[in-house]
C-alpha cells in the first residue's frame, strides 16, 4: 500500500463503562471494568451490558439541532442497540467536524457485523407464532443486519458508497480495512465506520458456551492461564477515516493513522484458530506499514478469553516477536468491555488510539497468571513510548484473521 496513510479524525463510543469516548478513556486508563455479575436466572453469570441510555437527553445536547431531529425521527421506534449505534456515529461525526464540510456523495459509510438481530428475530418469531399476518411491515427493515447503516445514512445524509461487512468477531477490523480501501481507490474522501451492538439470542449464547468459547458460569480473564471463555459485552463504536490527500478545511484533530493492515482466511468453516495464519497477518500488516516487528511497542490482543483462541494468539505473537530484543507490551481491552463481538475491532481501535494519545497503557483487568511471560503485561499507569507504533488483532469463527498497525 502507498503512503501517506488514512487518518483517524473522529471517534465515538457507547460501551459498558459509559456513553462517549471520554467516559471510555477514563475507565480504561483508570483500570475500571464494565463486567459485572448478572442476576437474571437465564444467561451467562457475567456480562458487560450497555448502561441505560438517555437518548432524548443526548440528542437535546447535540450541537446540530437538524441532525438531532433527524436522529429522533429515525429512531422513534428503534431499540437500545440501534440508538447506541446512532449515538456513537453522532459523536464521531461531531468530533470530526464534518457538518457541511464534505459533499455527501464523497462520504462513505461502512457498518460492521452480521447476525446482529438474532435476539430480536427469535423474540418476534415466538411472539407472532401462528399469527404472522399481524407482523409489522417495519420488521422487514429493522431485522436486517444493515438497518443501522441505513439509519445512520439517513440521519447524517451520507450518500457515498455503503457496505455492511460481516466477518464474525473480526467484523470491526474488516470494516476498517474496507473503509481504508474505499479511500485508497478514491471512491470517497471520508469514511464513517460504525460497529453495531450485537444482541445474540439466548440459544446462540448457549451454543457458544457449549462450544467452549463463552464462559457461562465463571468469571474469566483474557490471557490468563485459568481463563474459561469470553465474557459477553455490548458496545457500539464509530471511527471516522479521512483520505490522506484530502484538503478539506476545518479538521479539528487527528488521532492517528492506519499505517498497515492484513486480512486472510484460513480455509475453515469451524471455530478453530490457525496460529500460522495469525502470525502471517501480523507480519503482513507490519510490512505494509513499512516497518519491522521491533518497531511495534504495543499489541492490543484479540484475547477473547477462550481456551483455544488465546493460546493460538500467544503462539502467533511469540512467533512474530520472539526474536525482538525488547518485546512489545500486550493487553486485552476485552477485560474491560467484555467481548463486544462485531464491534470489538472498532472498540479496540479506539482503545489503542486513546493509549497512544496519552502515552499510558491500561492493564488486563484481573490478570494474575499470564499464559506466557514472553511479552510484557502492563500494570495500571504503565507508560508507553511517545513514538510507539501499535498492532491490534481481531479474529473470528469461520477462518477470519485481521491485523491493523496504528500510529500517532
Amino acid at each position: 500500500m502507498s503512503r501517506p496513510y488514512p487518518r483517524v479524525i473522529g471517534l465515538g463510543l457507547v460501551s459498558a463503562v459509559g456513553v462517549g469516548r471520554a467516559a471510555f478513556a477514563a475507565a480504561i486508563l483508570g483500570g475500571r471494568t464494565g463486567i459485572r455479575a448478572m442476576t437474571e436466572p437465564d444467561g451467562p453469570a457475567y456480562r458487560a451490558p450497555l448502561p441505560p441510555l438517555d437518548f432524548a437527553g443526548a440528542l437535546a445536547r447535540y450541537p446540530n439541532a437538524e441532525i438531532a431531529g433527524r436522529a429522533r425521527d429515525a429512531c422513534a421506534r428503534s431499540g437500545a442497540t440501534v440508538r447506541a449505534g446512532v449515538l456513537a456515529a453522532l459523536e464521531a461525526w461531531d468530533d470530526a467536524g464534518l457538518d457541511g464540510a464534505v459533499p455527501p456523495e464523497r462520504i462513505a459509510l461502512v457498518a460492521a457485523g452480521n447476525n446482529l438481530t438474532s435476539a430480536a428475530m427469535h423474540e418476534a418469531g415466538a411472539r407472532f407464532a401462528g399469527r404472522e399476518t399481524y407482523v409489522s411491515p417495519r420488521m422487514s427493515l429493522s431485522l436486517m443486519d444493515s438497518h443501522l447503516l441505513s439509519v445512520v445514512s439517513q440521519v447524517l445524509r451520507i450518500t457515498g458508497p455503503g457496505l455492511q461487512v460481516g466477518a464474525a468477531s473480526a467484523s470491526g477490523n474488516a470494516a476498517l480495512i474496507a473503509g481504508c480501501r474505499l479511500l485508497a481507490t478514491d471512491e470517497a474522501d471520508i469514511c464513517v465506520v460504525v460497529g453495531s451492538v450485537g444482541a445474540p439470542a439466548l440459544v446462540e449464547l448457549r451454543a457458544l458456551a457449549n462450544a467452549g468459547a463463552l464462559s457461562w458460569d465463571a468469571m474469566s480473564v483474557p490471557l490468563s492461564a485459568d481463563r474459561a471463555g469470553f465474557i459477553p459485552g455490548e458496545a457500539a463504536a464509530a471511527v471516522v477515516l479521512e483520505r490522506s490527500s484530502s484538503s478539506r478545511r476545518g479538521r479539528l484533530r487527528t488521532y492517528g493513522e492506519v499505517r498497515g493492515w492484513a486480512h486472510r482466511l484460513h480455509a475453515s468453516a469451524g471455530p478453530e484458530p490457525d496460529a500460522d495464519v495469525e502470525s502471517d497477518v501480523m507480519r503482513r500488516a507490519i510490512a505494509a506499514a513499512g516497518i519491522t516487528s521491533d518497531r511495534i511497542g504495543y499489541v492490543n490482543a484479540h484475547a477473547s478469553g477462550s481456551l483455544v483462541g488465546d493460546s493460538a494468539e500467544m503462539t502467533a505473537l511469540d512467533e512474530v516477536f520472539g526474536e525482538v530484543a525488547v518485546p512489545p507490551w500486550l493487553n486485552a481491552t476485552k477485560s474491560i468491555t467484555g467481548h463486544t463481538l462485531a464491534a470489538s475491532g472498532l472498540v479496540e481501535c479506539i482503545a489503542t488510539l486513546t493509549q497512544l494519545e496519552v502515552g499510558v497503557l491500561h492493564p488486563t483487568i484481573g490478570l494474575a497468571t499470564p499464559i506466557s511471560a514472553n511479552l510484557r503485561h502492563p500494570s495500571l499507569g504503565t507508560p508507553l513510548a511517545p513514538d510507539a507504533v501499535a498492532l491490534t488483532n481481531s479474529y473470528g469463527f469461520g477462518g477470519f484473521n485481521t491485523s491493523l498497525v496504528l500510529g500517532r
